[in-house]
């Protein structure tokens, strides 16, 4: 009787193991079909504009030295006049030549203009050529391009800003014609100079201004590749 009891009690622990294993295997997650962290779905690169115009601003911009009123776009020229921010020519995105200071020169430089003035002696009406001080407040938008990389394994998409170019307003005889973009320089070369901006200006920052363009704006980005 003793040895039935012990081969039962044998028996019914085994059966009892066996249902515990059974139960665990079900319980436990589906395996997922491995995946390589390097894979990529697709990274695409894209842009969108964002405007730092300030509602009221009554200065006159000429490129001088910093104040609590100057704009990111004379933050940026003065780091790339004393060389401590690198520019780069805006070639079809690549990004790759740098902007030379003579380059520099010809975008701050505009072309003349030639009016008629009126000789207040003889009346006589006369050409005459004037130069133009390049207007800092026709920079108010910048284009934000960025690198969007979906991650399968994560589940992920990843925004990572690579660069900044400044567009400045095009008119004629005042009329709006569009924008102009004028060099690019790498996100992260400029975060200092960016943060500096956005320390005077903390109602009006770049940082502020994407994350509205994020979720405050129905306009998709646009796809550059």
């Amino acid at each position: 009787m003793k040895t039935l009891n012990i081969v039962t009690l044998f028996a019914t622990s085994i059966l009892l193991l066996n249902t515990v294993g059974v139960l665990a295997q079900k319980a436990a997650p589906v395996a997922m079909p491995h995946t390589s962290e390097n894979k990529t779905v697709w990274k695409k690169t894209v842009s969108r504009v964002i405007d730092l115009k300030r509602p009221a601003d009554t200065l006159t911009h000429l490129l001088l030295d910093h104040s609590a009123d100057t704009t990111l776009f004379e933050f940026l020229i003065h780091g790339i006049k004393n060389g401590s921010l690198l520019a780069y020519k805006i070639d079809n995105y690549t990004y790759n030549e740098k902007l030379t200071k003579d380059a520099l020169s010809a975008i701050l430089t505009p072309g003349p203009d030639t009016i008629v003035v009126v000789d207040p002696v003889t009346g006589a009406e006369l050409m005459k050529t004037v130069a133009n001080e390049f207007d800092v407040s026709t920079v108010h938008k910048y284009r934000i391009v960025e690198d969007w990389t979906f991650e399968p394994v994560y589940g992920a998409t990843t925004i990572n800003i690579i660069g900044i170019i400044p567009l400045q307003d095009i008119r004629i005889n005042g009329n709006y014609l569009g924008v102009k973009g004028l060099f690019f320089v790498k996100y992260a070369d400029a975060l200092k100079t960016i943060e500096k901006y956005n320390q005077l200006n903390p109602t009006n920052t770049m940082a502020m201004k994407i994350w509205d363009d994020y979720f405050l704006n129905d306009t998709k980005p646009d796809t550059i590749k």
